[in-house]
C-alpha cells in the first residue's frame, strides 16, 4: 500500500516538473525580443527599433541568424586578344603526298605569321588527322549486285590556333589575309573569338 502511495505521489511530480521544464526555455525567448534601440550617431532619424525585425529573424526554428546580401555586377572591357582556328587540309591518293601538301601551305602560313610579329608560342597546334576516303559503288559479283567500298586516297588534316595580341593595327584582318594567300584552297578558318 505504501509503495502504491509513492508511485502515485512521484509520477505527478515528474509530470509536472517535465512541463516546467519544457516552458522555462520559451518563457526566456519571449522575454529576450525586448525591443533595443540602435543609434548610428548621425540624426534621431536613424534610430532603428530591433523589435520589429524580429518577427523576420524568428519565424523559423531551423532559419540561420546573420546578415544575407546578394548583389549583381556589370564590368564591360575591352578585348585584347583574338583567338584564330585556321585548319590546313589536303586530299591525295597517297598518304605521304597529302602530308606533304599539308605540311608544305602550313609551313608557308607559319612563315608569313611569324613576318607579322605573331610568336611560336602564339601558334599552337590542336590537331593533326590522317583518315582514308572511301566511296561506294555499285558492283556485281556471281550475279548479285551490291555496295562495295572502295578507298580513293587519303586526307591530312592540321588544325592550328593563332593568338593575336595586337588589335589596335587591324592585325587579326592581316592574318587571315596572309593565311589565305599562303594556304590557298587547303585552308580553312574555323572560328575567330575576341577575348581577354
Amino acid at each position: 500500500m505504501r509503495k502504491v502511495s509513492v508511485i502515485c505521489f512521484l509520477i505527478p511530480s515528474l509530470i509536472i516538473i517535465t512541463l516546467m521544464a519544457c516552458t522555462s526555455g520559451t518563457q526566456e525567448a519571449v522575454e529576450q525580443t525586448n525591443p533595443v534601440e540602435l543609434n548610428s550617431g548621425v540624426t534621431s532619424e536613424t534610430r532603428v527599433n530591433y523589435s520589429d525585425l524580429s518577427g523576420i529573424t524568428n519565424t523559423g526554428q531551423s532559419q540561420q541568424s546573420g546578415i544575407w546580401v546578394t548583389g549583381k555586377g556589370k564590368v564591360t572591357l575591352e578585348p585584347d586578344l583574338a583567338l584564330l582556328d585556321m585548319v590546313v587540309e589536303a586530299s591525295s591518293k597517297s598518304v605521304e603526298k597529302a602530308r606533304y601538301n599539308t605540311a608544305t601551305s602550313m609551313n608557308k602560313i607559319v612563315t608569313s605569321l611569324k613576318a607579322l610579329g605573331i610568336q611560336d608560342k602564339d601558334i599552337q597546334t590542336r590537331s593533326f588527322n590522317i583518315s582514308p576516303q572511301y566511296v561506294w559503288e555499285e558492283v556485281v559479283e556471281n550475279g548479285r549486285r551490291h555496295s562495295k567500298q572502295i578507298l580513293t586516297g587519303y586526307q591530312v588534316t592540321h588544325s592550328v590556333q593563332i593568338k593575336i595580341r595586337e588589335l589596335d593595327e587591324d592585325l587579326v584582318g592581316i592574318v587571315i589575309d596572309q593565311a589565305v594567300t599562303h594556304g590557298g584552297d587547303n585552308i580553312r578558318i574555323n572560328n575567330i573569338q575576341f577575348t581577354i
